[in-house]
C-alpha cells in the first residue's frame, strides 16, 4: 500500500521449542530430516489408509513468514493484502484437493503471559521508533531492511491468513491451552492425520502416530519441504516416547529457561556440541520406566537438589504437563460455537478475558495526532457493549485490557466499561440469525459503534458492499484528523485501482518513504481491522463477506 502512498504523497520468526535443538539436528542428525513432496506423501497416505482422505494440520502463526522472508521491503510499506490473500488461497487450494486443512492459531494472551507479552511489546515500540527514525532521515529502504530486518516481524498479514484459512479449511483458536498443546492434542486423537507444518521444534516431544513437516522449508510453487522424522530423532536419542518430555524439559523450553538449568549442563557437559547426547544419555540412566510427573520431579529433586532451585522444579513440572496431550481438559465450551461461527473477540469479552492492544509502528511522540488507545477504546466499549447488553451476570463489569496509552506509559492494565446502545439490541442469537427484517437496527448500531452523529444519515446501501469497510475507515481517519481529504482521495484510489487489478504485481517499492505515508499505512490497517470487527459484532458478516484491505 505506501508503495503507492509513497509515489503519491512525495524477520524473522523465531523457531519455538527446545533451545538450539534446530541446530543440533541440522548438523549432527542430519539422517533425520528428509526432503517430501506433500502430495506424493498425500497419495501415499490415502493408499496406505484404503482411501482415507488424510488431514494437514497447521500452525498458522509461521505462515507469515512465507510472505516477509522473501517481501520484507513490503511489509514496511504496509504490505500487499489483496496480493498475499491470493497466494495463500492458491496455496490451500491446490492442498485443499487431496486433503483435508486444519488450522490452529493463539487465542487470547494467557493471563500468565501478560508480563512477557508486555515486555515485548514495549520493546517492539522502542524497536519501531528506530526504523520510524530512520524513514523520517529519509534512509533508502533497503538500508532500513538490512538493518533491522530482525524488527520488521508484524502480525499485519494475520487477517488475510485468517481468511484463506476459513475459506479452505477449519480454524481453531486455542483458548484453553497454548496453542502447539491444542494442536497436538487435535493430531493425536484422530488417525487421519498425515502431518503437522509448524516451525517449533516441540512437535518431535509430543506423542502421536503423525509427522512432522516444515513450514520455514516449504516450497510454495512445488508444494516440497523438510521432514523431521520424529521416530529417527528419537532412534538417535535413543529414548523411548515417556523419555522426551523430560529431554525437553532438561534442555530448555520455553518453559524452563537455559539461565536456570546452567548449573546441570556444566555437571553434564562442558562442549556445547555435546549438550543434547549428554541429556538424552543422563535421562536414559535415570528414568528407565515410565514415571508420573510428579515421581519424575521428585527423582530430580533426590539428584539434583544442590543445584537447581525449588522454582526450577516447578518449572520443570509445568514444562512436563504442556507435553501431556493424552489426558483429556475439561473445560467451559458454553461460549466455543462464538470461535468458529463469528470471531475471537466476541468469545473474549463473553467469557471475560483480558484483551491485549498493541501498536504496529504507530508513533506516540506526535503531539497534534490522536493516540491509538484514543482512536480504538470508545470503539473497543461500545462494541462491548453490544455483546453483553443481554448478559446480566457481565453487563456491569469492568472491561480489562492491556495497551501503550502514550509515549512515555509502558503497557499496562486498563479497566475500561462497556458502553451500551441507547437503544434496544436484539438477542445475539438474532442478531447473528439469517433474520434480514433485523437488518435496520444492524445498520443502526454499526452506525452507533463507529461514529454516530456523523453517520447517523448514512446510507450503507450506496456503497459497493467490496469498498464498505474502507469507506468508513477513511471516514473515521477524516473525522479523526489523521487525514486530509486530499489524502483521502489517495487512499480511495489505490483502493479502486488495487480491486481493478490494475496494479503489476512486480511493482517494486520506491527507494524512499515518505514519512507520514508510513505512519498513515499501519495506522489504517489497525483502524480497518476495528471497524470490520464492528461490522461482524453488528451481525452483518453474511451480508458483506470477509473484508480484506484493498491494499
Amino acid at each position: 500500500m505506501n508503495i503507492l502512498l509513497s509515489n503519491c504523497c512525495r524477520k524473522l520468526i523465531k523457531v519455538m521449542g527446545i533451545f538450539e535443538l534446530q541446530t543440533f539436528i541440522n548438523i549432527n542428525a542430519k539422517d533425520c530430516i528428509k526432503y517430501v513432496s506433500i502430495m506424493e506423501e498425500i497419495d501415499k497416505f490415502e493408499k496406505l489408509k484404503n482411501g482415507l482422505r488424510p488431514i494437514l494440520v497447521f500452525d498458522v502463526m509461521p505462515l507469515v513468514n512465507l510472505i516477509t522472508k522473501d517481501n520484507a521491503l513490503d511489509v514496511l510499506c504496509g504490505g500487499r493484502h489483496q496480493m498475499h490473500q491470493k497466494f495463500f488461497d492458491d496455496l490451500f487450494y491446490r492442498l485443499s484437493r487431496k486433503s483435508e486443512l486444519i488450522f490452529f492459531l493463539d487465542g487470547s494472551v494467557k493471563e500468565s503471559k501478560i508480563p512477557t507479552w508486555s515486555k515485548r511489546q514495549n520493546q517492539k515500540y522502542e524497536d519501531h521508533l528506530d526504523i520510524i527514525n530512520y524513514v523520517d532521515q529519509g534512509v533508502p529502504l533497503h538500508v532500513i531492511e538490512s538493518k533491522h530486518r530482525s524488527k520488521l516481524y508484524v502480525n499485519i498479514l494475520l487477517n488475510v491468513i485468517e481468511a484463506s484459512c476459513r475459506k479452505y479449511g477449519q480454524l481453531y483458536y486455542a483458548v484453553h491451552e497454548e496453542c502447539d498443546q491444542e494442536l497436538a492434542r487435535f493430531a493425536f486423537k484422530s488417525n487421519r492425520v498425515l502431518a503437522v507444518l509448524s516451525n517449533d521444534s516441540d512437535f518431535l516431544i509430543f506423542p502421536g502416530s503423525w509427522r512432522y513437516f516444515s513450514l520455514r522449508d516449504l516450497n510454495p510453487r512445488t508444494l516440497t519441504t523438510r521432514e523431521f522424522d520424529r521416530k529417527a530423532f528419537r532412534k538417535a536419542l535413543q529414548l523411548r516416547q515417556f523419555q522426551m518430555p523430560i529431554f525437553a524439559s532438561l534442555a530448555g523450553n520455553d518453559f524452563v529457561p537455559l539461565y536456570d538449568l546452567q548449573p546441570l549442563h556444566k555437571i553434564l557437559f562442558s562442549n556445547r556440541k555435546n549438550k543434547f547426547p549428554e541429556i538424552s544419555k543422563y535421562v536414559r540412566k535415570n528414568f528407565k520406566t515410565l514415571q508420573s510427573r510428579s515421581d519424575v520431579v521428585k527423582i530430580l529433586k533426590k539428584l539434583l537438589s544442590n543445584n537447581i532451585t525449588n522454582e526450577t522444579f516447578i518449572k520443570i513440572f509445568h514444562s512436563l504437563e504442556s507435553y501431556n496431550i493424552i489426558d483429556e481438559v475439561e473445560n467451559d465450551n458454553s461460549h466455543d460455537h462464538f470461535l468458529y461461527d463469528h470471531n475471537l473477540f466476541t468469545y473474549n469479552i463473553l467469557n471475560d478475558v483480558s484483551l491485549v492492544f498493541s501498536l504496529v509502528f504507530y508513533d506516540l511522540r506526535q503531539s497534534h495526532s490522536p493516540s491509538y488507545y484514543n482512536l480504538s477504546v470508545p470503539m473497543f466499549q461500545r462494541q462491548a457493549g453490544i455483546l453483553l447488553q443481554h448478559h446480566s451476570s457481565l453487563s456491569n463489569s469492568f472491561l480489562t485490557i492491556y495497551t501503550k496509552k502514550n509515549h512515555h506509559s509502558k503497557y499496562k492494565k486498563y479497566l475500561v466499561e462497556p458502553t451500551f446502545p441507547p437503544f434496544i439490541v436484539p438477542s445475539l442469537r438474532e442478531l447473528y440469525s439469517d433474520n434480514i427484517e433485523v437488518d435496520d437496527i444492524r445498520f443502526d448500531l454499526l452506525k452507533w459503534s463507529i461514529y454516530w452523529k456523523r453517520l447517523e444519515d448514512f446510507n450503507f446501501k450506496l456503497i459497493p458492499r467490496q469498498f464498505l469497510t474502507d469507506v468508513l475507515t477513511i471516514g473515521f481517519m477524516i473525522q479523526e484528523r489523521l487525514i486530509t481529504s486530499m489524502e483521502a482521495d489517495i487512499f480511495l484510489w489505490t483502493i479502486i485501482n488495487v480491486e481493478w487489478g490494475s496494479i503489476p504485481r512486480n511493482l517494486k517499492p520506491p527507494e524512499k518513504l515518505h514519512p507520514k505515508a508510513f505512519r498513515l499505512a499501519f495506522a489504517y490497517v489497525k483502524l480497518f481491522a476495528n471497524i470490520d470487527r464492528s461490522i461482524e459484532i453488528c451481525g452483518l458478516k453474511k451480508r458483506f463477506g470477509v473484508n480484506i484491505l484493498n491494499l
